[in-house]
């Protein structure tokens, strides 16, 4: 007798409703604890939303940003229009309905995959296989997506790593029937489709679409078939993709698709600092660099079109034009074993031990000779996306929430890869697995989740604090202003609508604090010159201010006027 005939359908039913709950309720506290703060790639998305919706569309198009997640934010914080103190907030909660979205397209998924082994039964029986009860897929799906979005693509994070997950769910829940029904052309028409808004809500979804072309190929068809197929896709592909490729192309005067690909490898394998200015010999010519004003400590300003709150993360492929990346094998090994304890961390650390330990005893325990081989044979178009994705980002940076949204899919072939006897202590082992590994995973998400809460949950809307105390000196919206110390944490610049236009960065704001009096006021002259309002600090100063630093609001930081 099959397990899955042991379950009754209510049971299995208030299982998926208890996890999903459970989705929702962990992921609704996260975003609350993090409501008043905002991350540096938040503020652009932020700022660039703001130009579409504002129509400034040569500003908007950014070469390091994709759109997609701009004209979400932009367009819903438009239709709110929620004040100052309640904008960070907003973003979070948009984050969250993004991340609700998000789990009903890894539903879709999900059922779609357990349906497909539903309809493998007879198979599974007469090769004497066990099969996986419904109760166990529905557990181990919804662990899988809690951990991938809730502590590796992070909620607490404003990005667009949560709309890359909901495509590539719909995208796998179409790459799994049309792997198992009979394939028609508009089903790889519709791939496209999906791949496109993929690649508007990040560009390395573009190369990656060639690999889900490949994987969604109707094996054993004919070549006419096949070609089909993959004509129907790109044109899908194509019908998105293409008007942004041809915009992004004409703003960047030469065909490409993205620059940040060239800039990440500069930055995170050739070491190039993110102050670039043609310093370095042999990576190419600076074209609009930062101006240096100061040369110690070093005080950059920004003279260039571009306005958003902080311009030299609003757009950095424009202020870094010019630089051309290179191949160097001894940076390159070291970027590799970088990544590779980052990658064997993401998969052996406190969120995902478990389920690696209880899939490997599965495997461990498998039925014939080779197991293991033959069922991952099998879903090979499950594997090769997420694979392929960690490969694209291993030689240069990653991070969890780089390959978090590949997760679903990654452990879908893997649990479908599982060859066990049919017999009863198979039956057993398929049980108890699942009955360990998602109380203790789910008890890691928890105690993940109370931390969060006591160290962000607490904290007072410190942005909005020093916003609001802008304002009360006079500084007022559209005003130009000057930053000390960590520039791109400058929630409170967005919030009083100003913008920085001048700094001494985190790089330097040592020497200057290290520098004597007549330095730091040389330097604090420098940053006036070219006209801004005030400075902010986000540390406490005691000296080269002409009118006296003064506290902001208990904060922490300092503001300098004239």
């Amino acid at each position: 007798m099959s397990v899955m005939s042991l379950q009754p359908k209510s049971h299995r039913k208030a299982l998926e409703i208890a996890l999903a709950a459970f989705a929702i309720l962990i992921g609704f506290i996260r975003v609350w604890a993090a409501r008043n703060t905002i991350n540096p790639d938040g503020i652009s998305y932020l700022d660039v939303g703001d130009a579409y919706l504002g129509g400034h569309w040569t500003t908007a198009i950014s070469d390091h940003w994709s759109p997609l997640y701009p004209w979400l934010l932009g367009s819903a914080l438009k239709i709110l229009k929620p004040p100052p103190a309640w904008e960070f907030p907003a973003a979070h909660y948009i984050t969250f309905a993004v991340y609700l979205a998000a789990l009903l397209c890894f539903r879709v998924f999900w059922i779609t995959l357990i349906r497909h082994h539903a309809t493998r039964r007879s198979q599974y029986q007469k090769l004497t296989v066990a099969t996986l009860p419904e109760p166990v897929w529905i557990a181990l799906g919804y662990v899988v997506f809690i951990v991938s979005s809730v502590e590796f693509v992070n909620l607490e994070y404003i990005g667009a790593d949560m709309c890359v997950a909901a495509i590539v769910y719909l995208i796998s829940a179409l790459l799994l029937r049309i792997h198992t029904g009979a394939t028609v052309p508009y089903q790889h028409f519709l791939l496209g489709v999906l791949l496109g808004f993929g690649y508007l809500a990040k560009a390395v979804m573009l190369p990656l679409s060639v690999v889900f072309i490949l994987a969604a190929l109707p094996v054993g068809a004919g070549f006419r078939k096949i070609l089909l197929s993959a004509a129907a896709t790109a044109v899908g592909l194509a019908l998105i993709a293409s008007p942004y490729v041809w915009a992004l192309s004409k703003h960047q005067g030469h065909l490409t698709y993205s620059e940040s690909g060239n800039l990440q490898y500069a930055w995170t394998v050739n070491n190039l600092p993110f102050w670039w200015a043609g310093e370095s010999s042999g990576f190419g010519t600076a074209i609009h660099p930062r101006t240096k004003i100061f040369d110690h400590p070093l005080v950059y300003t920004f003279d260039g079109p571009l306005r958003g709150t902080y311009p030299g993360w609003y757009d950095p492929t424009y202020w870094l034009a010019g630089i051309k990346s290179h191949f160097n094998l001894r940076q390159q090994l070291v970027r590799l074993k970088l990544n590779s304890q980052i990658i064997f961390g993401f998969f052996f650390g406190v969120f995902q031990i478990a389920l690696v330990a209880g899939v490997w005893i599965w495997y461990l325990f498998g039925a014939g000779r080779f197991p293991w081989l033959s069922g991952l044979q099998e879903y090979w178009y499950m594997l090769l996306p997420p694979l392929t994705a960690a490969a694209v980002y291993w030689p240069l940076w990653v991070e969890p929430r780089y390959i978090a949204p590949f997760l679903g899919l990654f452990w879908a072939g893997i649990f479908s890869g599982v060859r066990m006897p049919d017999s009863a202590e198979s039956r057993r082992l398929v049980i108890c697995m699942p009955a360990a590994v998602v109380p203790l995973t789910l008890a890691a998400v928890l105690a993940s989740t109370v931390a969060a809460v006591d160290q962000l949950g607490t904290s007072p809307p410190m942005q909005f604090q020093i916003a609001d105390y802008l304002h009360a000196i006079g500084i007022r919206p559209g005003d130009r202003v000057g930053a000390i110390g960590r520039v791109m944490e400058c929630g409170w610049a967005r919030l009083a609508r100003v913008q920085i236009t001048t700094e001494i960065n985190h790089g330097s704001d040592a020497a200057f604090r290290a520098s004597s009096v007549p330095v730091r006021s040389a330097a604090i002259a420098a940053m006036f010159s070219t006209g801004v309002k005030a400075i902010i600090s986000d540390s406490r100063e005691d000296s080269g201010c002409p009118s006296g630093w003064r506290s902001a609001a208990g904060t922490g930081f300092s503001v300098c006027t004239p």
